[in-house]
């Protein structure tokens, strides 16, 4: 009896094991991408691939003169402290953040559709508007009649390729400064 229970296990490991070796085939529907998040992904390492890295610039435009500045890199991850151990807000926000860049990486290569159609363009446009009102302090700018106009791009962190430089946006929220 034992050993017909050893040789189910056996079978069904062998089972398991083609299965995993086998190509996997996307699904494309928006039904079952939704329902991904239920089940866990079994390949975790499947290929190493480049991080994407995010980094933006910003212009203050006063009548017809336009100075970009430098390009400033968004920060991969916050100091790790002892407290993080317990409470990790700034940590899953940038985990978050990151896996939005990574997911904008792979909608960029397989998309039909313009960058700035993609929902995660716009969010990481949010994101980087929310950057910039910090950095430009734009109460006081748009009190004074200063446009705020910002671009963002996406880059490998080790070859620093370019995999998207994005149009020129004005900037259009305010963030007070405290």
């Amino acid at each position: 009896m034992a050993s017909v229970h050893l040789v189910a296990v056996l079978v069904l490991l062998l089972v398991a094991g083609v299965l995993v070796l086998l190509p996997r085939n996307p699904v494309q529907a928006r039904s079952f991408v939704l329902l991904r998040s239920l089940f866990p992904a079994w390949r975790f390492f499947e290929a190493i691939a480049e991080l994407p890295r995010l980094s933006f610039r910003y212009a203050r435009a006063t009548g017809n003169a336009t100075v970009w500045g430098a390009w400033t890199q968004v920060p991969c991850a916050p100091a790790r402290t002892a407290s993080s151990l317990m409470l990790n807000a700034g940590g899953n926000l940038q985990l978050a953040c990151h896996a939005l860049l990574e997911h904008l990486e792979s909608e960029l290569e397989s998309a039909e559709l313009t960058p700035s159609a993609l929902v995660s363009y716009r969010l990481v446009q949010n994101w980087v508007e929310g950057l910039v009102s910090e950095a430009t302090h734009a109460v006081e700018a748009t009190e004074y009649g200063v446009l705020v106009r910002y671009q963002f791009r996406l880059t490998t962190m080790e070859t620093h390729e370019e995999l998207l430089l994005s149009q020129e946006h004005e900037l259009t929220r305010v963030c007070a400064s405290s």
